[in-house]
């Protein structure tokens, strides 16, 4: 078997540089990485870990000790850790204590001695915590809830903000002018203040409160203990979805007819969320204040200790239906065919099963010019979905209801845009419509490629900086110039970045978001015209990187998003609408490579279609009923996730759908930052005619760079 002393014989280095490239540390020349990597192949050498840890003193290890498996919230804290911990080469393993104090010691001495570099605990019995004090101090302690008594060992104590949880949670419940209360937590190591607050506030408003207590493997006995077959119970509390589920499916199958409230603490916002009030608690802010405070140890070599209370959103109420049966009654919905329109006929049932209404879609093409919209609108629909860029026109055409015609219901759509949280509030004047899907550009590079080790020592060598995302529109060329420049036949675009072609959808959004990064804008309070000179400058610097990225000369097939999501560059920027793409099968290898980030400059291309009532329609209340329906936060969750397209504001911090789409973290603030195309360049870019014109002009510039003047004049003559 071959050792590191073999490898660095084969490639003519030391062994501490073979070391030091096996574990990507040091200060080591492309030239000599590429040696190594090369022997390392041909002789086979494989690391020995386990020889790797007993030269440490300490494992690369954390250990997680939970109650049980079986919470929600102990699996997002676990591959929040792990995703955490994977890019310092740490693993994460978890043990479970079943509420077992003697077996919470049993698992600390085996962790001890294994030699762990971190323990995350859930104490079983907050009165005794004289276990932790036998922990080395050079194992970094973080016990996650109540604090216990008796530990004088330091450690880094994390709770939720459980006092003010518990005063929402009252004032919600005596907002509700309930009776009868039920109050159903863990009685091993749950908050005494939290139940303490609650109790007391709930006596004092004249509410009728029982408690009950259980473990986690006596739920299902104490929940038919609590069991109110008289149905005066109107709302249980619980501390986790366990005990929810459990009180719900015990109602439901017992006493269907009168099932309480619900109101529980959830460790994730799932996609359907009908069936409980909760309030959040975010176990990933858990799960990255026990990373930053391990990454703080490691750096100064300081442990890291005191109290942290985390803070909760606000309590979610739950959706309820209205309760009205409209049998026999058919709404006619036109809409823009794009994937989140589509995808809403998937639940259109929900909306027919809850309130006896039928609803009928015809699609028509997402690039049909507003003349046909409006053409099309006229012909007996009641509800319309449309291209956010039409509402002007429709606006003023008074296609969509008016508030003198029904001005109760434009209060109601009013109070529902503001309930709901919905983008581009205020915009819509006195009609009854509201933004629906929403996309926004981003900037997605290769995370894999930035930290490639030949790839950050090439790029180091070359300009002397630390290779990371562009943060400008400038630094993002001369990074295309490296690419192209450095790494021209290793691999085509692999290195390069994506770019669309002339003509392309995409292409008019990255044409127009390099004009608005650089200050340019035709309307609005920041409208700028620059020179005939600046202009000629800007388009060279643009046709230099598309010189460089993928569409080289096929300027007529390239699109940015396909290519990037192909695997075949390095970085692109294009709209979060398209990413749904890398949820298929196909692309699981590379999707976990993928980052992303903010655009250069900051300031974005957005995207909106806008759903609204129409003028015309006979079934006024219908339609509201149906707009009310659409922006439930389920149905609004449920069309998130299948479409990668955000309709409240709320939907981008639901915990499945950011498993799916990790970069909709950012999107809310890229959203304030961006700008409508319309906005900005409505007379280039609404005419059909035009574009075709633009179109010619870019393409002569392209391929004959004596005709940018041309191309600069009459872009001038468009922003002026």
């Amino acid at each position: 078997m071959a050792t590191i002393k073999d490898i660095a014989r084969a490639a003519n280095v030391s062994s501490g540089t073979v070391s030091n490239v096996l574990n990507r540390k040091g200060n080591v020349t492309e030239e000599k990485i590429r040696r190594v990597e090369e022997a390392v192949m041909r002789l086979g050498y494989e690391v020995n870990e386990s020889a790797k840890i007993l030269r440490q003193k300490t494992r690369n290890s954390i250990a997680v000790i939970v109650p049980n498996f079986r919470g929600r919230h102990y699996l997002e804290l676990y591959e929040t850790l792990t995703k955490n911990f994977a890019p310092y080469d740490y693993d994460v393993s978890t043990y479970y204590t079943n509420n077992l104090h003697e077996r919470e010691q049993e698992l600390i001495r085996r962790v001890i001695s294994q030699n762990v570099s971190c323990i995350v605990a859930f104490p079983t019995y907050i009165d005794e915590g004289r276990i932790y004090d036998k922990i080395p101090s050079n194992i970094h302690l973080v016990l996650v809830g109540p604090r216990p008594t008796r530990t004088t060992r330091p450690y880094l104590q994390l709770s939720f903000d459980y006092e003010k949880i518990a005063h929402d949670i009252s004032d919600y419940v005596i907002s509700r002018h309930y009776k009868n209360v039920d109050i159903f937590i863990d009685s091993v190591r749950f908050s005494r203040d939290f139940l303490y607050i609650i109790l007391q506030r709930l006596s004092r408003a004249g509410i009728s409160v029982r408690h009950f207590g259980s473990t986690t493997k006596t739920i299902l006995p104490r929940t038919l203990d609590m069991f109110d077959p008289g149905g005066k119970v109107d709302a249980v509390i619980t501390s986790n979805t366990q005990r929810a589920e459990t009180v719900r499916k015990v109602y439901s199958f017992l006493l269907p007819e009168h099932i309480p409230e619900i109101i529980s603490l959830s460790p994730s916002r799932t996609v359907v969320e009908d069936e409980y009030t909760y309030v959040h608690l975010d176990y990933q802010k858990i799960g990255n204040l026990i990373t930053d405070s391990f990454m703080t140890l490691i750096k100064s070599k300081k442990n890291v200790e005191g109290s942290y209370i985390v803070e909760c959103d606000n309590i979610v109420k739950r959706d309820v239906s209205t309760g009205y049966r409209h049998s026999g009654v058919q709404l006619k919905l036109l809409a823009a065919e794009d994937p989140c329109s589509t995808y809403l006929e998937k639940v259109l049932s929900q909306f027919e099963d809850t309130t006896g209404i039928k609803v009928k879609i015809r699609y028509y093409s997402k690039n049909a010019s507003v003349n046909e919209v409006l053409a099309l609108a006229g012909t007996g629909y009641d509800l319309l979905i449309s291209d956010y860029r039409n509402r002007r026109m429709l606006t003023r055409s008074g296609v969509f209801l008016m508030e003198e015609k029904a001005p109760d219901v434009i209060r109601r759509v009013r109070d529902l845009e503001k309930e709901a949280d919905t983008y581009f509030q205020e915009r819509n004047g006195k009609c009854a419509y509201l933004s629906f899907n929403t996309s926004c550009q981003m900037l997605f590079y290769r995370r894999d490629l930035f930290k490639e080790q030949k790839i950050v020592r090439r790029y180091y060598e070359k300009v002397y900086k630390e290779l990371r995302p562009p943060e400008t529109t400038e630094e993002y060329d001369d990074l295309a110039a490296f690419f192209a420049e450095s790494f021209a036949g290793e691999g085509n675009q692999r290195y390069g970045v994506s770019m669309s072609s002339f003509g392309s959808d995409n292409f008019w959004k990255e044409l127009y978001y390099r004009l608005r990064a650089e200050g340019i804008s035709a309307r609005g309070r920041d409208k700028r015209i620059p020179s005939r000179e600046e202009l000629s400058e800007s388009i060279r610097r643009y046709f230099r990187v598309l010189k460089m990225s993928n569409i080289g000369e096929a300027y007529h097939v390239s699109d940015a998003a396909e290519d990037f999501i192909r695997g075949n560059s390095m970085m692109s920027i294009f709209s979060t609408s398209e990413t749904k793409m890398f949820n298929d099968n196909k692309y699981d290898h590379f999707r976990d490579n993928v980052a992303c980030c903010d655009v250069p400059g900051g300031i974005p291309v957005v995207d909106s279609n806008i759903v609204g009532i129409l003028g015309g329609t006979e079934h006024v209340e219908e339609a509201c009923e149906f707009l009310q329906w659409l922006y439930r936060k389920s149905i609004c969750n449920i069309l998130t996730a299948l479409s990668g397209q955000p309709i409240i504001k709320s939907s981008v911090f639901n915990t499945q759908i950011l498993e799916l789409y990790p970069w909709l973290k950012y999107y809310n603030r890229n959203v304030e930052r961006g700008f409508f195309i319309e906005d900005c360049f409505s007379e280039i870019s609404a005419d059909p005619e035009n574009r075709k014109r633009m179109v010619s002009l870019l393409t002569d510039a392209y391929i004959n760079p004596t005709q940018h003047e041309n191309l600069a004049e009459y872009l001038l003559r468009q922003l002026k």
